[in-house]
This record gives C-alpha cells, structure tokens and sequence, in this order.
C-alpha cells in the first residue's frame, strides 16, 4: 500500500502540478525551462525515495519540498514569463548564467545527499541500547515552562503598552517593531515571545505524555501547558505574524502527534507543496492592506503567486554567482557576520549585513528584504566549495535529526532532545535554507542552544537522583538480619565443586 501511495505522489509532482503550471503560461518551452523541469523530475524521485523507507525523514522531505517549488515548479513560471521578481526586464540573466546556476543547485543537493548518507551509515552501526527501566519525574520542566510562560506575557504586555496590536496587519506591526527596539532588539523579543514559548509548548506536552504525575500535578501541569499553547496561537496569529512563522507552529504541533503514524509522511508530500502553489498566495491576505486589496481586487492565476518575491531564490542565487564574476568571493566575510551575529553593530560598525541585503544594495535594489539561500551563502562566501560545504553541513544535520527522530519514535516511542528540535527545524526549515543564513542563526540558534543545555541539566539532575536512590537501596537492612535472626544466605562454592 505504502509504494501505491508514492506512486500517485509522484504522478502528482512529476506530471501534475507541472502541467497545470504549463497550461497556464501556453507558453513554448525555452531551453532554460529545461533544468527547472530536470530539478522538479530529481526532487519527485527523491520524495518517492523518502516514502518507501521503514523510517520518517522530515528533515530530508521538507527539504526537497523546498527544492521542488523553488528551484523546479516557480522557475517554469519566471522564465516563461521572462520575468524575475524586481527586475522585469526581458533576458535579465543569460542563458549561459541560468544554465551555471542549476550546475552550482545540483553540486549542493549531491552534497546534501552524501551530508544525509554518511548519517544512515552512521547510525546502522550503533547498536540499540535497552531501555532504562528507570524514569524519574522532574519537576525541574515544570519550573521552567512557568518561567517561559511568565516571560513570555511580560514581553507581550510590554508590547501591547507601547501601541502594539495582535491582530494588525503584518507589515504594519512589523514596521513599527523595527523603528523602536532594532533588528537585535525585535529578534531577542521575539525569542522570548514565540520560540522559547513554542519549545516550551513541545517540551511540555512531551514530559506528559512520557512521565506519569499524581492527579493535582498533572491537572496543574496541563492547565499551564494549554494556557501556554493559547497564548502562543493568539499572538502568533495568521494576521499578524509572517506565514513561515504560524506554519511552523502548526508543523511542529502536528509532527508532535502525528509524526510517527505512518501516513504523515506521504500527506506531507502532497499537501505542502500544493499549498505552496495553490494556498501560499491567499495566505498574504492580511498582510498589508495593499495585499488585501491586491488580492480582492485582481484575477488570481497561479503564475501570479509563483513571480512573487517570496519565490526569489533562483534569481538570488544568480545574483550572487555575478557578483563573484565582478567582485570575486568574499573569504568568509559574509560567515564572520553570521558566527559573530551576536557583537551589536555600535561595537563593530563594518559588521556584515546578511548577504540578501548585502546583494540588494550592490545590484541597487529598492526593496533589501531579500533571500539568500545556502547556494548563495557559500558561493559568495568560497565558491563553489563553499556551496559543497555548506549544503553538506546541513544534509549531516538534517540526517543526525531524522535517524535520530527514527530510533526513538520507532524503538522506544519516547521523545529525544533532537526530536523537539527537530519538530520546530522541520517547519522552520524555509527559513533557514531560504536565507538569509544571519537572519535564521539569529532567530534558530539560541532556542536550540538553551534546549540541548535545558536536557543536559535534566540528564545531570536525574544522574543524581539515580545515584541517590540506588545508594538508598544498598543501604536497605532486612528487619531480620537486624533483630539477629538467621538469614538464609546463599552459600559460597569452593572452586573445586564448581568445576
């Protein structure tokens, strides 16, 4: 049943979705629409691939998602069109440039594959340790989450003193957030508004259903779970926060129910990139009332959602390679603004802006919000080593979070530190390979930083507590070896009866 059902999934991308964008452009194909069309064949068979094996890979899968829409399905519909989002102009890239570009994209999925790869082997040689019999209850979680709740109403409060709305339009709140506290400052609120509260949620719905809490804790630790859970969908709502964002919270509550059925992974591969065609265009309804009127107001075609900008990366990653021909790499200029994105750019005034801005300003662009996928991120930085580097750290990571997510959804049914992390990276994985690489370290790092030492803590606490309980129990007297009775002992052997 399982290979049927990737069968029909891969009709559905390799023959589909490409022919209604086809139809809908009635357009010849050109020479460039070739490599697109190659890609979207490439990212079927893998996604088929991902679907027949035993265990889930959603690190692999919404990776290949991405590259099927951005780099396959949206580029039939630009280079049909001649048209490449703020630059309208016909024969903007050469096709010599176009074709060096799907060149540079395929070197950096062969590493993410050998990234991934070299994981699997990895992991078949471990052998599977034996549960622990032994699961203390920490209340350390608790604690902590009512921290993060806490934090997290101060900052909104804080917020909603200074003007701020929860359902105002996206553009318009994020405007005004920028003028007061900063790009840093909007960032490290942000952390403490929505990530910590997201990994708090993961965290806590976790430790429930793996620990058992007498009937008054459990009810208390609910209520604060599911007050936590509703605050987060209020002010992280469809209206006032970006898409990627509110897709990541749904992505990562659906994974933490769902992600071990065995249908999850197939749904996944038909319905995301269907709604990246058909639904991602209505999801920028509430963004600004220009969008709402845009949308209302126009006849929608699905071209008309594919040469937004949010389906820049191509172009990007061909604005990067010429900035390389005229300007040569930068050495890791552009990596040293994302490994020290920390230091406030008043300590070091020529701080690298992220690479899509850095790339808008020197192409004289109006608009800076701009991406910069890993593509462009390593070619600027090295090259094209730099794009095999960087796409194959990213494929060993990707591949530690799914075999990892694999062994202990399937063999022991219990939640790692990897897999909450993994339930928030899954979604928030078109941000970080969409760029640019120190707008996502700056919003992904630290939660993922603060859960690995939140879970060392915990494993150091219940090390101790281990110690202690089993130190109790060596220390446990018989009642009557202590009143002097006899104690039937087992008697010792002389090595002559045992031989």
């Amino acid at each position: 049943m399982k290979k049927i059902y990737s069968f029909l999934v891969f009709i559905a991308l390799s023959c589909v979705f490409p022919i209604i964008i086809l139809l809908n452009i009635k357009d010849s194909i050109t020479m460039e629409m070739v490599f697109p069309l190659l890609t979207v064949i490439i990212a079927s068979l893998v996604t088929v691939d991902i679907l027949n094996r035993d265990n889930p890979q959603y690190m692999r899968l919404f990776f290949w998602v991405f590259i099927y829409v951005m780099f396959g399905i949206a580029p039939i519909a630009q280079l049909a069109k001649y048209f490449y989002w703020r630059e309208p102009r016909v024969n903007a890239y050469s096709t010599k440039l176009i074709i060096n570009g799907y060149l540079v994209i395929w070197v950096g999925l062969i590493a993410f594959e050998i990234g991934h790869a070299i994981q699997q082997k990895r992991r078949n040689k471990k052998r599977i340790p034996k549960k622990s019999g032994l699961r203390i209850r920490n209340r350390t979680d608790v604690l902590i989450i009512l921290v993060i709740f806490i934090l997290a109403i101060a900052v909104t409060l804080y917020k909603l003193s200074l003007g701020k709305e929860f359902f105002q339009y996206k553009d318009v709140s994020t405007s005004s957030s920028l003028e007061k506290f900063g790009t840093v400052g909007l960032a490290f609120l942000g952390l403490l508004s929505s990530y910590f509260p997201l990994y708090g949620c993961l965290l806590g719905i976790t430790d429930l259903r793996n620990h058992k809490y007498s009937l008054l804790m459990k009810v208390g630790y609910t209520i604060l779970v599911a007050s936590l859970v509703l605050y987060l969908l209020i002010t992280s709502n469809p209206i006032s926060s970006s898409r990627w964002w509110v897709g990541t919270i749904y992505i990562a509550l659906f994974l933490l129910f769902f992600g071990k059925k065995k249908y999850t992974p197939t749904l996944l591969a038909f319905g995301l990139p269907f709604l990246y065609i058909f639904v991602f265009y209505y999801l920028a309804i509430f963004r600004s009332e220009f969008h709402l009127s845009k949308i209302l107001n126009s006849d929608y075609s699905i071209i008309t959602n594919l040469i937004e900008g949010d389906f820049d990366s191509l172009q990007q990653i061909l604005n990067a390679m010429l900035y390389v021909k005229y300007e040569g790499v930068t050495f890791g200029r552009q990596l040293m603004g994302v490994a020290f994105f920390w230091i406030p750019r008043a300590l070091w005034p020529n701080k690298p802006f992220n690479t899509g801005e850095f790339i808008g300003k020197y192409f004289g662009y109006s608009y800076l919000n701009l991406s910069a996928p890993l593509w462009a991120e390593g070619y600027i930085n090295f090259g094209i080593p730099g794009v095999f580097i960087f796409l194959f750290a990213w494929g060993f990571i990707c591949g530690k979070l799914d075999f990892s997510f694999g062994f202990h959804q399937i063999k022991e049914k219990l939640n790692d530190r990897r897999d909450i992390i993994l339930f928030v990276l899954t979604g928030s994985q078109h941000l970080l390979v969409r760029g640019s690489l120190l707008v996502s370290t700056l919003y992904l790092l630290p939660p993922v930083l603060f859960v690995n030492l939140w879970f060392l803590i915990k494993r150091e606490i219940d090390r101790i507590k281990t110690l202690q309980l089993q130190d109790d129990m060596n220390a446990f007297v018989p009642v009557a070896e202590f009143r002097g009775d006899k104690v039937n002992k087992p008697k010792r052997l002389d090595p002559a009866q045992k031989k």
